[in-house]
């Protein structure tokens, strides 16, 4: 693990870094809600249960993925560290790298527990040329950039129409223990159905229709999300007898 702070990527001081991938070792993995962008939507969405959240600070609604039932709790991180699912969260799976705000440079944090000088994914070639882990990682970082303001608008345009509400979900596990679920959003059928002709369209010529279903056709995922809670709380049992 390094203690330095983010810094530019450049081939020359970067050029002996490797990128372990452990998600157990990654501080911001280790959450049970994820924001999450339309870019995205239809793997996270055929992965997670996806709702709309409001930011604690600004009141702002985000569109984000539920991992788990409880604070830092991610039932899709494996006890070797592998991620359970067939997709990573971009938020999450582009570490330890961002973008600058004019997308021309790239940085890396040398302070995330993933870097380190001997083993793992290489950035860089012998020759200085980016490795095909890189460029995955460019791709990555550009998705989320462009994702960011298209999800902005996604959100507001749920909102404009009246079309968010939210929702409680009572829950019940092998245990028998029981939990109801506060301060999840999701999409108003009854409003969605009352919608006229023309604004049907609208929203479905700008793709809105098709992200509004995906969103609420995931809250079937939560079965999923129950069934890897039950499997947690049996393994502990054998632990402790």
């Amino acid at each position: 693990m390094n203690s330095g702070g983010i810094e530019r990527l450049s081939k020359t001081e970067h050029r002996n870094v490797h990128i372990n991938v452990d998600y157990s070792k990654q501080p911001e993995a280790s959450t049970h809600v994820v924001p999450v962008l339309i870019s995205e939507l239809l793997s996270v969405t055929a992965n997670y249960p996806t709702f709309l959240i409001k930011d604690s600070e600004t009141g702002e609604f985000l569109l984000a993925a539920l991992l788990g039932f409880a604070e830092n709790e991610n039932l899709f991180i494996s006890r070797d560290g592998s991620w359970r699912s067939t997709h990573v969260p971009l938020t999450i799976a582009r570490k330890p790298f961002h973008l600058s705000q004019d997308c021309l440079d790239v940085y890396i944090d040398m302070g995330n527990p993933w870097v380190n000088f001997e083993c793992g994914q290489r950035l860089f070639s012998d020759n200085g040329e980016y490795m095909p882990f890189m460029d995955k990682m460019l791709a990555m970082l550009e998705k989320i950039t462009s994702g960011v303001s298209e999800t902005k608008s996604f959100v507001k345009t749920l909102l404009d129409h009246g079309l968010v509400k939210p929702v409680s979900l009572d829950l019940t596990f092998e245990d028998t223990k029981s939990r109801n679920l506060q301060g999840l959003y999701n999409i108003d059928h009854e409003k969605l159905t009352s919608l006229s002709h023309e604004d049907l369209a609208e929203l479905h010529r700008f793709g809105i229709l098709e992200g509004a279903f995906m969103v609420s056709h995931s809250l079937e995922k939560m079965k999923s999300l129950v069934f890897l809670k039950d499997k947690l709380n049996r393994n502990l049992a054998e632990v402790t007898l």
